[in-house]
């Protein structure tokens, strides 16, 4: 019963952490967004950001985890990724 008890409150304590962490990215996310749309950012920056989106939804163990972030909130990064790779593209010289 003890053991039970004991695994029980490491599950719980591993949920907290991955909400923390999820609401940590969530925010780190809107700031993001809010950021790059408030800046006017050169070619180089945009592919910078959409380079780090990417990278962050390949590799972050959140996003590893099926169903762990909703696939609204991968959607929306990787169309904004997506937008500025296209902006980069758009503004660099050919």
């Amino acid at each position: 019963m003890e053991n039970q008890i004991a695994e029980l409150k490491n599950e719980i304590e591993q949920l907290r952490t991955e909400q923390e962490e999820l609401t940590l990215l969530l925010s780190t996310q809107s700031l993001l967004l809010n950021t790059v749309a408030s800046a006017a950012l050169g070619s180089k920056e945009k592919q910078a950001v959409s380079q780090v989106i990417r990278e962050m939804l390949d590799t972050h163990a959140v996003f590893a985890v099926q169903g762990r972030v909703p696939e609204v909130v991968q959607n929306r990064l990787k169309t904004f990724a997506d937008l500025m790779a296209r902006q980069a593209g758009e503004q660099s010289p050919e």
